[in-house]
C-alpha cells in the first residue's frame, strides 16, 4: 500500500501534496516491510510548464500536461494495490 506522507508518520491530507509515499508491504495483519520513496511534486514541474491553478470549469490537475505528471507520480508506486490518503482530486483518480 502507498500512503502519501511528509514525515513516513502521518498520513498527508492530499494525495499530491506531499513529497514522499510511504509504501508498506502487509501480510495477514503483519507489516513486513516499509520504503519511502520520493515522489515527483510542484517543484520537479516548475518551469517545465504553464500552470494553471483551475480550467475553465473551476477544475484544478487537468489536461495533457497534468495527466503527464499524473502518470509520473503513479510511476513511483504503480507496484501497490492500495492508496491510502486523505483526500484525492479528479485528475489523480484517473
Amino acid at each position: 500500500m502507498a500512503i502519501p506522507t511528509e514525515d513516513g508518520e502521518n498520513v498527508n491530507e492530499h494525495f499530491d501534496g506531499s513529497p514522499n509515499f510511504l509504501v508498506v508491504t502487509v501480510e495477514g495483519k503483519e507489516i513486513v516491510s516499509r520504503e519511502m520513496r520520493k515522489k515527483p511534486g510542484h517543484d520537479d514541474f516548475v518551469m517545465k510548464e504553464v500552470h494553471l491553478q483551475i480550467d475553465e470549469k473551476g477544475r484544478h490537475g487537468f489536461g495533457l500536461i497534468a495527466a503527464e505528471r499524473h502518470e509520473q507520480i503513479m510511476e513511483i508506486i504503480k507496484n501497490c494495490e492500495v492508496i491510502i490518503t486523505g483526500r484525492i482530486g479528479l485528475g489523480g483518480i484517473r
